[in-house]
């Protein structure tokens, strides 16, 4: 159905990279900055419909963080729809990350060039 932009070839996963246990350790073994947005992110579940409408944090060029309280579980197909600023950026996605506490996290999957125009707009952007 779509492919996912979620690491590249030779690239350490998060899981054979715990070396450090420093608070800055999750930072530096991400490949690209993350970014807060505060726009409303719309994902829908591919499979049942449900949706979930709520603000989109941490956007990266490869995905982004959904803050929820009631998150799809791990490898749900989704869809995503995040409005910020009155720009669309829609992408189909998959959830890698899921706690009831904190939300989900979603990597993107092949993103149109009209999305990805968006999307760099918005990380070429200041965070606050």
């Amino acid at each position: 159905m779509f492919a996912l932009n979620t690491r590249e070839p030779g690239r350490k996963t998060r899981a054979n990279n715990m070396e450090s246990k420093s608070p800055d350790s999750a930072t530096e073994r991400r490949r690209v900055p993350r970014h807060l947005l505060g726009g409303t992110v719309e994902v829908t579940d591919l499979e049942s419909g449900k949706e979930v409408v709520t603000v989109a944090r941490n956007l990266s060029l490869f995905g982004c963080f959904v803050a929820t309280v009631t998150p799809f579980v791990m490898g749900t197909k989704v869809r995503l729809r995040i409005t910020h600023r009155g720009a669309i950026f829609a992408v189909f996605g998959c959830v890698v990350y899921a706690s009831s506490s904190e939300g989900m996290g979603i990597a993107f999957g092949r993103i149109e060039t009209k999305d990805r125009a968006i999307l760099d707009t918005w990380l070429g952007e200041k965070d606050g």
